[in-house]
């Protein structure tokens, strides 16, 4: 998908808003700021999900194996994944929402930017958040 977006609308922004689709699951204010945590950056823990993804590059290695696992993706999109870098301190925004008096509410999250760089945050903000509910 992240292919066909650089190849046809590089330039667009977007804005993508997540929705809670199971609206009696509230999370408390520390659950809230531990997923937060993660997905700022501000964590040693989780490296491998959203805490390395403004340091993360495609290694050369990874750009070899890739290039003959998926011989469809051309050599301009392996160069700009070589070349891109995220910046999830500036293009994710989480909010918590209180929902009464018990400290519970909901997490609102929204993520601004060029597409091209915004549809990789999906997978790893999910995962942090199914992760705070463990």
């Amino acid at each position: 998908m992240q292919n066909a977006v650089l190849h046809h609308f590089y330039d667009a922004e977007v804005v993508i808003r997540f929705t809670n689709r199971t609206s009696d699951m509230l999370f408390n204010r520390p659950c809230f700021d531990w997923i937060q945590e993660r997905v700022n950056r501000r964590s040693p823990l989780l490296r491998w999900l959203m805490t390395g993804l403004s340091t993360l590059k495609l290694q050369p290695e990874e750009r070899t194996k890739l290039k003959e696992a998926c011989p469809y993706f051309s050599d301009e999109y392996l160069d700009y994944l070589q070349g891109m870098r995220l910046h999830p301190e500036q293009q994710v925004k989480l909010e918590f929402v209180p929902k009464g008096d018990d400290g519970m509410g909901e997490i609102t999250c929204s993520i601004e930017g060029v597409w091209r760089e915004t549809i990789l945050y999906e997978v790893p903000i999910l995962a942090i958040c199914q992760l705070s509910l463990s």
